[in-house]
């Protein structure tokens, strides 16, 4: 497989990079990762959307407010993955990296494990390394573009899986929602119904923490809120930061995203990759979602 990045020479390299569409990363970031997306899938009712592929983010957002019955997910299948994985050595790669989505969040790496399993029943001459990221959106899309720079640089899969082995710790998300409703509904985030009713009246900073949404703070107010996360952002990721260290998207909620990157210094956010939270997120956190994500120091 070869791929090019911006101003770069091309690079041929033997070890292909998977992911999920969970990923959430713009198309011409996504593009210099070189990496292969499988969509997960997006349910209204009886019909089935890959996403991105099948329903842009735009369509998706705008059935969501409108729909009566909140949307469903579902991983890829292992045949998705047995698909992707045999193209690639077909294109002549013998090892692959395929990272994806926290396996609590989702059957996503199960998927991608037993198509592995298949593959090698099978007798196929190819490495696959699937690896659990213990996150998702923002968070997953840092590590894959990571993971795109290794792979572009020639590393093998050992070093490769080496490396997230220590970025996946690092990788921190931390965001805000409108609601908490769809959260909870969708059993993305553990709350008693006494403590859920409490908290409604509050504006929380979620992290995913453990492979798992969790509450980080509150405030009561959403300029206070904001203010806390780009304070949290500031201290734990060192300062000013490039491009491959910080990721900023929100959902359907333009406005929010603008006042959360307003509390941050402008010569930070002109270096974000800016994009926004696709439609599985989405159907999880509501439209009203804003976030940011990085590697702590």
């Amino acid at each position: 497989m070869s791929f090019r990045g911006i101003g770069e020479k091309e690079a041929d390299v033997s070890v292909a990079l998977v992911t999920d569409s969970t990923c959430d990363l713009p198309a011409d970031v996504l593009a210099t990762t070189g990496a292969t997306v499988v969509p997960l899938y997006i349910l209204f009712g009886e019909e089935s959307f890959r996403q991105d592929v099948d329903l842009d983010t735009d369509t998706f957002y705008a059935r969501q407010r409108a729909a009566a019955k909140a949307p469903k997910t579902s991983q890829p299948t292992p045949a998705d993955f047995k698909a992707v994985y045999q193209d690639l050595v077909a294109k002549g790669h013998d090892a692959i990296v395929s990272l994806h989505i926290s396996s609590d969040m989702s059957g996503t790496v199960r998927s991608a494990v037993a198509a592995k399993d298949e593959l090698a029943a099978e007798g196929a001459k190819v490495d696959i390394r699937v690896i659990d990221s213990r996150n998702v959106s923002l968070g997953l899309a840092l590590l894959v573009i990571e993971a795109g720079k290794l792979v572009k640089a020639g590393k093998g899969a050992d070093e490769v899986e080496a490396a997230l082995g220590k970025l996946i710790p690092r990788a921190k998300v931390i965001f805000y929602v409108g609601t908490l409703e769809y959260l909870h509904k969708g059993g993305r985030i553990g709350l008693a119904k006494a403590l859920l009713g409490a908290l409604l009246s509050l504006k929380l900073i979620l992290q995913v923490k453990d492979g798992l949404v969790q509450p980080l703070s509150k405030a009561r107010k959403k300029a206070k809120l904001y203010k806390m996360m780009a304070e949290m952002m500031r201290k734990e990721s060192g300062g000013p930061a490039d491009a491959t260290k910080v990721f900023a998207a929100h959902g359907d909620s333009p406005q929010e995203y603008e006042a959360m990157l307003a509390e941050l210094p402008g010569e930070m956010t002109a270096k974000f990759v800016r994009g926004r939270v696709g439609g599985v997120v989405g159907s999880h956190s509501g439209p009203d979602v804003a976030g940011m994500a990085y590697f702590a120091v």
